[in-house]
Formats: structure tokens, sequence, C-alpha cells
């Protein structure tokens, strides 16, 4: 069957603080990501979607500043962007997180829609 969520991360969900999903995942379940929406990262003047801003370097391994990111338990976040269909490398709870450390500041939001067939 298909498990099918929605959530809003914003301010409090930046990398270190990512948001508990509530969907456990087994290695090798198909997962499916997308996303909308857009922040602002106050301290670069710069505003960008859930893809981030290549140009301003990564705050997390692979992952560009600003970018939607997940990780599975406690797993390296991985960037999944504005969409991203993956098979899960191992078993846990999915989290999301926006790509950005807590000192920097943010506005604005997205909207992400999770489905895992299970």
């Amino acid at each position: 069957y298909v498990e099918e969520k929605k959530f809003k991360l914003g301010s409090a969900h930046r990398g270190p603080s990512p948001l508990d999903t509530g969907i456990r995942v087994e290695a090798g379940a198909r997962v499916e990501v997308t996303a909308k929406g857009g922040i602002r990262l106050r301290y670069a003047s710069r505003s960008c979607g859930p893809d981030g801003v290549a140009e301003l370097g990564q705050q997390y391994d692979g992952v560009p500043t600003g970018a939607l990111m997940a990780r599975i338990g406690n797993g390296p976040f991985f960037k999944v962007g504005s969409k991203s269909t993956f098979n899960a490398k191992s078993s846990g709870v999915l989290r999301l997180a926006i790509g950005v450390k807590d000192r920097y500041p943010i506005t604005g939001q997205f909207e992400v829609t999770v489905r895992v067939e299970k």
C-alpha cells in the first residue's frame, strides 16, 4: 500500500532540528518527495525554492544552501529538493529539514508531500 502525508517546513526545521514525519521506511522502500514554496535566506538577502542556492555553497555535504533535505533514522542528510524519488538505503523514521544551520535566520516555508510504497 502507499502512505502519503503532507507537511509544512519553516524556520523551526533547519538542519539541526529536522521534522520527524512519523513515517517509518524500510530499506528498499520506494519514497517520493515533492515540494513547493520558498524561503528567504535573510543573511544572504536571497530567496530560494526547495532546490536551494548552489552559489551559496553547502552547509551540509551534498546539499545546496537552503535546499530541502532528508535523512532516514540517524543517517546522513541528502538533498531531495523540489522532486526526488529514491529507494531507502536503510530503515528508520524519515526526517525532513531545510539545509541551513541554526545561526542563519530564514522566513517562508516549503510545502512537502511524501509518498512511501510499503
